[in-house]
């Protein structure tokens, strides 16, 4: 009786349909899927980040206020920290940021836009340069502005992570 319900192609299909999710679930429990998040503090100020996959944490470097993450297969960095910074202070980091990298590098373009991302304006400076026989890279500079007297400050030097 039992094998005539098998020969049944909608049990069947059934079947191999439970045996495949089954499956699925042990491959997808085995995966490494948990996010890393970065969590940073300053002065009673608290803030978590998601890291992107493929980034692990860099202790040395790292303060509670900074923290470092470097991409395992190419060294790419991203660099989360809090600051204390004001509107005007941040017009002159955008000036000081330019100036640095022109004192180093040819070729330096910096383009600056705003985007808001839960009704905070998020300010970017984005900063494309060409060292000496090399192709062009890319540093980003996003300020998440946290309350009146603090931002998060998030560096990224890779071209490919926007």
């Amino acid at each position: 009786m039992k094998l005539n319900k098998l020969n049944n192609p909608k049990v069947l299909t059934l079947l191999i349909i439970i045996i495949f999710i089954i499956l699925g679930i042990i491959i997808l429990s085995t995966l490494n899927l948990k996010r890393e998040t970065a969590t940073l503090t300053y002065d009673n100020t608290e803030v978590t980040f998601i890291v992107p996959r493929g980034y692990e944490f860099s202790e040395k470097d790292s303060l509670d206020n900074l923290l470092r993450y470097k991409n395992i297969k190419n060294d790419d960095l991203i660099i989360y920290s809090l600051e204390r910074i004001t509107t005007k202070q941040l017009k002159q980091i955008k000036k000081d940021i330019k100036q640095e990298y022109e004192n180093i590098f040819n070729n330096v373009k910096i383009k600056e836009y705003s985007q808001v991302i839960k009704n905070k304006t998020i300010t970017v400076f984005e900063v494309k340069y060409t060292p000496d026989h090399k192709k062009e890279s890319k540093n980003t500079y996003i300020y998440y502005p946290l309350s009146n007297n603090y931002s998060a400050k998030i560096t990224i030097n890779n071209v490919n992570i926007n």
